[in-house]
């Protein structure tokens, strides 16, 4: 009965846990491409 229980309730916490680890990882990835432009802005485009 007690897993029972158990499933619904890891299956609701599963849920928006894996929504906000998506967001976390669009935000991480964002936040590296600006660092990146704004590192080759500064650069002046590097050698290429």
């Amino acid at each position: 009965m007690m897993a029972n229980d158990f499933s619904p309730d890891l299956q609701r916490q599963v849920d928006p846990f894996a929504d906000q680890t998506l967001v976390e990882i669009l935000g991480v990835w964002v936040v590296l491409l600006a660092f990146s432009i704004l590192h080759f802005i500064t650069r002046g485009q590097g050698p290429a």
